[in-house]
């Protein structure tokens, strides 16, 4: 398991580019500065509390399309060769061979908005590009959305 946590620089104002774009509602940012250091806060102590439990946070800025697929294909990578992978417990070990077929699966938080939809859609497109390229016997993966952010599950509603 490896737990990570991407930062989108479009969703930070104060630290986003011209071409990253922004997130606005209304005209206004989506983040201000209390809720970005309420954010930051929350993820630094997270990141603390994992350590203490032998396992850590990899924290990642920039955007998730591009970043999340390298890390996936990184890692498999990584696994494929038998090299350890700090943090991330793993069916391959350093020197050994791994199994006749593994899976792996990214679990990610889902939004309600067509914005974050899009940016899935991509990570998806990106990670299966780069599963492809690595041509790895054996090997599947999935993507499994977790909801979150709201009072209801959208499967509860009635519409």
């Amino acid at each position: 398991v490896l737990d990570a946590r991407q930062f989108k620089p479009r969703t930070f104002p104060q630290h986003a580019s011209a071409e990253e774009g922004l997130h606005f509602v209304s005209g206004l940012p989506k983040l201000g500065p209390w809720r970005c250091r309420f954010l930051l806060q929350s993820v630094h102590m997270l990141q603390e509390q994992l350590r203490k439990r032998g396992s850590d946070l990899l924290v990642m800025r920039g955007p998730p399309e591009a970043r999340i697929p390298d890390l996936v294909a990184r890692l498999i990578s990584d696994l494929a060769q038998g090299d350890a992978v700090p943090g991330w417990a793993s069916a391959g070990q350093p020197g050994t061979d791994l199994p006749p077929s593994w899976h792996v699966t990214l679990h990610y938080h889902q939004e309600a908005l067509p914005e974050p939809a899009d940016v899935e859609d991509r990570v998806h497109a990106g990670i299966q590009a780069a599963v492809k390229q690595l041509a790895l016997p054996g090997l599947t993966w999935e993507m499994r959305a977790h909801w979150g952010h709201t009072l209801y599950h959208p499967d509860d509603l009635p519409y």
